[in-house]
């Protein structure tokens, strides 16, 4: 994809036919339309390099989670730094969220669009081909990103998942077909229509998926890769049984090789740097689908809107249920109240020689094993398969704890029981948890908020469970500024690009806090 600058020219929801294998220069040279050249499987092959999102969610979904806090004037110097500063201050404060530059809701919509549109013209071509065995580890993949990419656009754009109402919920437009016209009305499919094609998409194409014909596996969909989507997919519908039978396709019998080594290898870097630079390789066996983001992620922690010290604290950095110390590493500075945990590594692009803006890149994990792991462990409790379930927590904090010895560390149910936090939010998911099962299910929750800060998925959990948030605001308004399990502001706003293509937008609650003008003074 050609950009020009911070600021995206992209129709949405259209893809330009500017395939990524054609770089700017070659592709003002170029017909308007290339269809032609999807020939044979290698120029399909080299399509799908576009049919992942090249833009980030994880900035704005983590701004709207509690993992962020206000961490007031004396961040305002490090702020001037973050392009992303203005998009986490309207996260914050549940706005919608203005401009199409990168990290916004629209560039990843946009994203997303072109993504699926990559996919259909794939498709497309494979069908007129004659497709064939040839084929169809491609058609897999093509099936595969075009029901990621509408999955991520209805869990951040819609409402979550709710059986009782996802048959007249709104979703997003489910695109099945290339786009051959420069403007096209669209409508938005229920949410339950689009978990069917979902769910079509991926029972499809996974059967065809073949690892062999990947050079650089882990930035395709692998059939590792597919299962962890499939994890995710059926623990935010609710049937575990499905979720751990993919998650044993990616765990194996050794799931303590597969997750990250925390306390271990990552112990030994003695620079931000090296472990930034390691966190997203394609080597490490949990990083299952990477993608390159156009995006400034890395300097969202210096934003005001951020993590600091004492929240980093309060969601379980420091001691755990295990009663040792997590081995996660972060740097920051107490003068600015600034933490920074060193997941990503930014690679910044100038406009020009001479310029000083330009674009941010960054190797960020969509897909990981630890991610796996602990949805399979929430399945199993579902199922009241406690056993197993403690034993994907204890594998999960066995390469987490310092110094870890299963002796003193190891949880059990008795210590699970007795395990009281008074600043857990109350749980309303849309479906039964039982007594027995609620002290698992709360713990967990504690592991995913701690183990994905800056990765954004925290926001999923709260949608999915319908968790309260609070914000606090250090500008004089009543603090904090709270957003109910109900709010319609859970779903993201439609860019306001996609309303003239006939889209209806999300509601929005009548009033608004304070908090929504006064932060912008």
């Amino acid at each position: 994809m050609c950009y020009k600058s911070m600021k995206y020219n992209l129709y949405i929801p259209l893809l330009f036919i500017a395939f990524v294998f054609v770089s700017c220069n070659d592709y003002l040279d170029q017909a308007p339309d290339n269809r032609a050249s999807l020939t044979n499987a290698k120029t399909i092959r080299e399509l799908l390099v576009s049919a992942y999102p090249d833009q980030s969610y994880q900035v704005f979904t983590e701004a709207m989670s509690d993992n962020v806090t206000d961490r007031g004037a004396q961040a305002n110097e490090l702020a001037v730094s973050s392009p992303s500063a203005l998009i986490s201050q309207q996260a914050y404060s549940w706005q919608d969220i203005k401009g199409d530059n990168q990290d916004t809701p629209t560039a990843y919509w946009t994203s997303c669009y072109n993504a699926i549109s990559a996919a259909n013209h794939a498709l497309e071509a494979i069908k007129n081909l004659g497709g064939g065995v040839e084929y169809d580890p491609i058609k897999g993949e093509a099936l595969l990103c075009r029901a990621y990419a509408h999955f991520m656009l209805v869990n951040i754009f819609a409402e979550h998942y709710n059986p009782q109402t996802a048959a007249t919920a709104q979703g997003v437009p489910y695109v099945t077909v290339p786009e051959k016209v420069v403007f096209n009305d669209y409508k938005r499919n229920t949410i339950a229509e689009v978990y069917a094609n979902i769910l079509s998409d991926f029972e499809t194409g996974f059967p065809l998926l073949d690892d062999a014909t990947y050079i650089v596996p882990a930035y395709h969909f692998t059939r590792n890769a597919a299962s962890a989507f499939a994890s995710r997919l059926f623990l935010y519908t609710n049937k575990p049984d499905s979720v751990i039978k993919y998650a044993n396709i990616v765990l194996g019998t050794s799931p303590q090789t597969k997750i990250r080594d925390w306390n271990g290898i990552y112990q030994t870097y003695t620079s931000q740097d090296a472990i930034s630079s390691t966190y997203n390789k394609a080597d490490q066996p949990t990083n299952l689908l990477l993608t390159a983001c156009v995006s400034f992620i890395m300097r969202s922690s210096y934003n005001r809107f951020a993590m600091d010290f004492g929240l980093l604290n309060t969601i379980g950095y420091n001691v755990n249920i295990t009663g040792g110390k997590n081995g996660f590493l972060f740097y920051g500075a107490s003068a600015y109240n600034f933490v920074f945990v060193p997941k990503y590594k930014e690679y910044f692009k100038r406009e020009s020689i001479n310029a000083n803006y330009g674009l941010g890149y960054s190797m960020i994990p969509m897909l990981t094993a630890d991610e796996v792991l602990l949805n399979r462990a929430e399945g199993y409790v579902m199922l009241n398969d406690f056993e197993n379930a403690l034993a994907d927590i204890n594998v999960y904090y066995s390469k987490r704890v310092l110094n870890y010895n299963p002796a003193v560390h190891t949880v059990t149910a008795n210590r699970i029981s007795n395990y009281i936090r008074t600043d857990r939010p109350v749980l309303a998911p849309d479906y039964a948890i039982t007594p027995t099962q609620l002290p698992y299910i709360k713990l967990l929750l504690e592991m995913r908020r701690s183990e994905f800060i800056l990765e954004g998925l925290r926001w999923f959990d709260i949608k999915r469970m319908h968790l309260e948030v609070k914000h606090n605001v250090l500008t004089g308004e009543a603090s904090p500024v709270v957003l109910s399990p109900t709010d319609a502001r859970r779903a993201v706003q439609i860019p306001i690009d996609a309303l003239s293509f006939g889209i209806s937008p999300n509601g929005r609650p009548d009033i608004l806090p304070a908090i929504e003008i006064s932060l912008l003074k």
